[in-house]
């Protein structure tokens, strides 16, 4: 019952109040948002992220999950981006955090945006995330300046070369060059 789950929220524990943050976007008790938004702030990394995640189900406004993409754990950025649309994630293009900058190709590829192919393509100049970033540019169907796959042509990599050749194909080199 919700109201034997909410004063878990106040908890010691980071781990009782990220299960009743959980549970409660489970149990989808929208009466318990105001609640739930106050661990937007809880100082551990995980109930935060999961709290993003809760808000987001709970119906809470984007614009209190947005500035958490400027959040110092990557896992909050992840936890927000996942929650916004993909227009507002740009900047996670050129997070710090390779893991975040994966994050952004992965929800940039699922949303087959055009909008942020651009950003999805600079990129695969990108060593860390330049093989799931030539993957997504194939999928997005990216059009525009190939410059940074043609670099890779010469790139040593047994996968990376092969996957540039297939985006270049797959962009109409032909009518770009």
């Amino acid at each position: 019952r919700v109201p034997d789950i909410a004063p878990l929220l106040k908890d010691q524990d980071p781990g009782v109040r990220r299960w009743a943050v959980d549970v409660l976007a489970l149990l989808d008790a929208r009466d318990q948002l105001d609640s739930v938004r106050s661990l937007l702030t809880d100082p551990d990394d995980r109930t935060r992220a999961s709290t993003v995640t809760a808000v987001s189900r709970l119906g809470g406004a984007t614009d209190l999950i947005e500035p958490l993409l400027r959040d110092r754990s990557p896992q909050v950025r992840m936890a927000a981006a996942e929650c916004l649309p993909i227009a507002k994630i740009v900047a996670l293009a050129k997070d710090p955090s390779s893991t975040v900058r994966l994050k952004f190709v992965d929800l940039a590829a699922a949303a087959k945006s055009a909008e942020v192919a651009e950003h999805v393509c600079a990129l695969v100049a990108d060593p860390e995330v330049a093989h799931a970033a030539l993957a997504a540019v194939v999928l997005l169907g990216w059009k525009g300046d190939v410059a940074p796959i043609v670099a890779l042509l010469k790139s040593h990599d047994d996968v990376l070369g092969p996957r540039a050749l297939v985006a270049l194909l797959n962009s109409g080199l032909p009518e770009a060059a």
